[in-house]
């Protein structure tokens, strides 16, 4: 009777140390734990440096069309804000695009008296607040902005604003306009 005991124990002891210590399969087991991890870093990671890229890419378009409005260029046109929405779309190319942008343009005699509008109205839904380019040497605000809606579930929650999955990519350039002629109005 022990003998056969015996017999079931050596069994089951070999039975075991082989499934412990057989490396087969472990590869990809260690994989299969892993990569759900590893997929979602690298998504957060790519879509974190496109969030960057189009914050950087709008923060330019600015800049340049702005430099319409601070020389009289836009102000000198038929269609001022044709020309500035124009110029902007341009710049801004195909990874924006023009109708997911608001802006807001506001002039003032100085830099004290400039008034910044609202982008968004009080449920959250962007509005273009109005073109003001001013006039020869006046005080010139440029805003636009754009909402961005994450792929990616946790990063909404690390960066989103509240329980909204969108994020607001802004820029904003202030300047005096240069001393343009008034014949260029």
């Amino acid at each position: 009777m022990f003998d056969r005991l015996k017999g079931t124990w050596t069994w089951a002891r070999r039975a075991v140390g082989r499934i412990v210590w057989c490396r087969r399969g472990t590869s990809a087991f260690e994989f299969a734990l892993t990569y759900p991890a590893m997929m979602l870093m690298l998504l957060t990671l790519t879509e974190t440096a496109f969030v960057y890229f189009r914050a950087v890419l709008l923060e330019g378009a600015v800049r340049e069309t702005g430099r319409l409005v601070r020389t009289g260029q836009a102000q000198a046109a038929d269609d001022p804000v044709g020309v500035f929405t124009a110029a902007l779309c341009t710049e801004i190319g195909w990874l924006i695009p023009c109708d997911q942008l608001n802006y807001s343009v506001t002039a003032g005699a100085d830099f004290r008296t400039l008034v910044l509008n609202d982008l968004f109205d009080p449920s959250g839904k962007p509005i273009n607040t109005g073109f003001d380019a001013g006039a020869s040497n006046q005080a010139v605000v440029v805003r636009v902005s754009h909402l961005w809606g994450f792929l990616n579930p946790h990063l909404a929650l690390i960066l989103g604003t509240g329980d909204s999955r969108e994020m607001e990519i802004s820029s904003t350039t202030v300047f005096k306009n240069e001393p343009f002629p008034p014949a260029a109005l």
